[in-house]
């Protein structure tokens, strides 16, 4: 009897766990996990209504028959949004992007996104003094030395902190050789035997160590040199903000917040739901990795105590609950498949998209740098079987913050991937963004057919190079699947800035920029293994 007695007892206490359990929510919702880099996130389901594609472009107008006066002009959707954004949140604000600060302007800039961004920021945290907001930037921020930048000591006197990304772990080698990443990890490890101690000394004494040259005003150290010399970047563009209630909202742009890019050609997505969550975790991550390196990776704002700093991320950000809708009930009507892709996941996932191609599929890539020669060969392979051509805008390699480039590395494979179609039997269109000063920034894929109800379109930080790419930068892209309205958004766009059908002049023809040169030594030499050059 007694043991009947435990018998029973024991099932009912089972009972009672599982219908616990289930209750709680979480009985089929794995716990997501997430990595600071090299990320694929599940596909995150909201309806369209959650999802919204942004662009910042600029025109020419002629304003003589003759075509030898005219002025430029400039539409913007990606600073507005952003405001807009910061403006909302309730509790969290968290930014990360690779420029941030008036680099590269030889003088007053015409559209000061640095100072409106800097204070809507400021403005939030001291309107709303229980807001916890967090930036993080690429150590070239700090002139890869101790350099701290106006925007910076605004934001630890208003409560801010700043966070400058490691750039050593977690990232592939950004040379043959990868000499200076093995310095990095051996010294990391003597730091870790010895308390600090040495490295410390060191570090001081390499700060103080001038080198006969400036970086924005500022003297180039040894030590500035020693970091910069890894030759990588945290080259993301996000910004994740809640919107009350547990809800939260992303943006994934190509766009800096930077003086000299104030009037590029930029592209965004903003997404409202788990993913944004999701990005949040991967963004702590980030953060969490400066915290623990200490010294010149964080600067924290002038009112951390010693508390603060320990209790950090246990009482400012918290890890978030992240789940992936199951129940068919929860399917919206018109759903939209989101993803967040990061470093080593990007080319797989763009490679694989542009292999799925069908022959009625439209494909329209616009795009900043383009040479990482996997992307190419797919979309060569691409070519053969799409009746339509795979029309490309590029930029022209021409200009650079007010300096000339000799279009490396797009001129060059644009002349390849012209050449390879040709030969091939391909279908392949090129033409350039007329750019008159500004750069055609934008990392933008769409694949279109609506007999299949199939809309592709991903956007974001990363260039199709290989250092972009193949995991030497830190990069992120969201991927949508499904999305008919925003993929129509950015497909409108395109198809005007291809054939300036308003009568201004957004692109030029493949011949006004057409490779003169010999070979492809220069963009290939720029490219895996070697990564010569920084595109």
């Amino acid at each position: 009897m007694a043991a009947n007695h435990i018998i029973r007892w024991s099932y009912l206490a089972l009972m009672a766990c599982t219908l616990w359990v289930m209750s709680s929510g979480y009985s089929n919702e794995p716990t997501i996990k997430v990595k600071r880099t090299n990320n694929l996130s599940p596909e995150f389901m909201v309806p369209e209504s959650a999802v919204d594609f942004l662009m910042n472009y600029t025109g020419y107008t002629y304003t003589n028959e003759a075509r030898t006066a005219g002025r430029r002009f400039f539409e913007g959707e990606i600073g507005p949004r952003v405001l807009e954004m910061i403006d909302q949140a309730a509790t969290h604000i968290i930014l990360s992007v690779f420029l941030f600060d008036s680099f590269y302007s030889d003088e007053a800039p015409k559209r000061d996104v640095v100072k409106i961004l800097t204070r809507a920021l400021v403005d939030k945290r001291r309107t709303h003094p229980d807001i916890h907001i967090a930036v993080i930037l690429d150590p070239s921020h700090r002139a890869y030395g101790r350099r701290e930048s106006k925007s910076v000591r605004e934001f630890r006197e208003a409560g801010i902190d700043v966070f400058y990304s490691d750039l050593i772990s977690g990232l592939k080698k950004a040379s043959l050789l990868g000499v200076r990443e093995g310095l990095g990890h051996a010294g990391r490890l003597v730091d870790t035997l010895t308390f600090r101690v040495p490295g410390k000394v060191v570090s001081g004494v390499f700060s103080k160590a001038p080198l006969p040259i400036e970086f924005d005003g500022d003297p180039v150290t040894l030590e500035a040199a020693y970091n910069g010399f890894l030759l990588k970047a945290n080259h993301r563009k996000l910004l994740v903000t809640d919107t009350g209630n547990g809800a939260f909202e992303m943006m994934a742009t190509s766009a800096n917040p930077h003086n000299a890019s104030a009037f590029h050609i930029n592209s965004a997505i903003t997404v409202k739901g788990e993913i944004a969550k999701y990005t949040f975790n991967v963004l702590r991550e980030d953060m969490k990795k400066s915290a623990d390196l200490g010294g010149n990776y964080v600067h924290w704002n002038l009112g951390a105590d010693r508390a603060y700093r320990q209790n950090y991320f246990e009482q400012n950000f918290p890890e978030l609950k992240v789940k992936v809708t199951r129940e068919s009930t929860e399917i919206p009507l018109h759903p939209v498949y989101t993803q967040f892709v990061s470093e080593k996941f990007l080319p797989e996932k763009i490679i694989a998209l542009i292999n799925d191609a069908r022959p009625s599929d439209k494909i329209r890539i616009q795009m900043f740098y383009l040479s990482f020669r996997p992307v190419l060969d797919a979309i060569l392979n691409a070519s053969e079987v799409v009746d339509q051509p795979i029309r490309i805008l590029l930029d022209a390699n021409k200009d650079s913050f007010n300096r000339e480039k000799d279009g490396t590395p797009n001129r060059q494979v644009a002349r390849f991937l012209l050449n390879q179609a040709a030969a091939r039997g391909g279908k392949i269109e090129i033409r350039w963004y007329s750019t008159h000063g500004e750069q055609n920034h934008a990392k933008t894929m769409s694949i279109t057919n609506a007999d299949r109800n199939h809309y592709i379109l991903t956007t974001g930080s990363c260039n199709w190079t290989g250092r972009n790419m193949d995991g030497v930068n830190m990069e992120s892209n969201l991927v949508l699947r499904g999305a008919q309205k925003a993929n129509g958004s950015f497909n409108q766009l395109f198809d005007l800035f291809w054939s300036n059908s308003d009568g201004n002049e957004y692109s030029l023809p493949y011949e006004a920029f057409r490779d003169q040169t010999r070979g492809d030594w220069k963009w290939r030499l720029g490219e895996k293994p070697f990564y010569y050059s920084t595109f």
